[in-house]
């Protein structure tokens, strides 16, 4: 369970991490609009056209945790260390600090979040 109170599972690294690792995917369905529940949502732009990832809500065997990645609050920037990169219409989690082992990822949610 992550380190924040009430925030859900976490994602932890099981070695350590540099920058530039890829860990993860983002996995959800594609969908050509925001879903209702913004609540796993992440918007993606290198499509086409811009497109929404309605990420998992559950873990599913075989795919991605990118969306159980919490969040670094915006005034604690420090305890950001992975980041969401596109490419195409897919995104993952990219290491941006040096992270030790059972260590817990922290990511800003951005364009494309919404409360």
């Amino acid at each position: 369970m992550s380190s924040i109170q009430n925030a859900g599972l976490g994602v932890f690294a099981a070695v350590d991490l540099v920058p530039g690792d890829v860990v993860t995917a983002y996995d959800g369905q594609l969908v050509p609009d925001a879903p209702t529940n913004h609540l796993y949502a992440l918007q993606i732009t290198g499509a086409s056209k811009p497109m929404w990832i309605d990420g998992l809500r559950e873990l599913e065997r075989g795919k991605g945790i990118g969306s159980f990645v919490n969040r670094a609050s915006r005034e604690h920037h420090c305890y950001m260390n992975c980041d969401y990169k596109e490419f195409a219409e897919s995104a993952y989690i990219v290491i941006t600090k040096k992270i030790k082992a059972n260590s817990e990822l922290f990511t800003v949610y951005s364009r494309g979040y919404r409360f």
